[in-house]
């Protein structure tokens, strides 16, 4: 097996272990410098996952003009019994929870506001959520090993949706621990996956919904 065919098998292994995965959760970091000269802006998320249908994706990011740091949109994508939803505070504002036709809108709401974090596994967990998903990458190689944050992973790298996408696979789990896009002559932004659970049990409080006015 050549090193990229062992890559390609590789992630077709990492998509087949998300998509079989009784529950799952984490807490992650997007860094996303807006120049090489700037310090990156960090979105900070969560993600709480529990079959058949509970899904609750939250997210917040400062004003990306430093002075305003202070200032914090915060955003809620989810699923549980009463359906699909998508909540949002910006800044200052009053909080808005709205009911969404399905999974795939309120994860679509979601997705280019948190640097793409709430796609990136939310589409492996759920087939249904759709869009431009890992499983489409083109050219998949294979770059090495490399540990990361006390995880020995296993990197593979692709092209897709206009960008170089570099992947941190954990060599035991299987579990993506980052995902680095690059786009263009753009700095690469890096999406961090830490705390990760799977398959254990979720109790009915980590999908609470926001609540609109707060």
């Amino acid at each position: 097996m050549t090193a990229d065919s062992r890559a390609s098998s590789l992630l077709a292994r990492v998509i087949e272990k998300y998509r079989l995965l009784a529950s799952y959760q984490d807490t992650g970091v997007v860094l996303q410098p807006l120049s090489p000269s700037d310090a990156p802006i960090e979105t900070k998320f969560t993600t709480r996952f529990r079959r058949p249908h509970f899904f609750r994706f939250a997210f917040s990011s400062p004003h990306p003009f430093p002075p305003l740091a202070h200032l914090i949109t915060s955003h809620c994508c989810g699923l549980d019994d009463a359906g699909a939803y998508a909540w949002m505070k910006i800044y200052e504002e009053p909080a808005t929870l709205k009911p969404v036709k399905n999974i795939s809108i309120a994860v679509a709401s979601a997705t280019g506001i948190s640097g793409g974090s709430a796609h990136t596994i939310g589409a492996l967990l759920m087939p249904e959520v759709g869009g431009l998903g890992l499983d489409q990458l083109k050219g998949i190689s294979f770059l090495g090993e490399e540990r990361f944050e006390a995880a020995n992973c296993l990197v593979i790298a692709g092209s897709g949706w206009g960008a170089e996408v570099s992947l941190w696979i954990d060599r035991e789990s299987l579990m993506i621990r980052k995902v680095r896009t690059k786009i263009g002559a753009h700095p690469p932004a890096d999406e961090i996956r830490r705390n990760i659970q799977i398959d254990e049990s979720i109790p009915d409080r980590e999908f609470e919904r926001p609540s609109s006015g707060h």
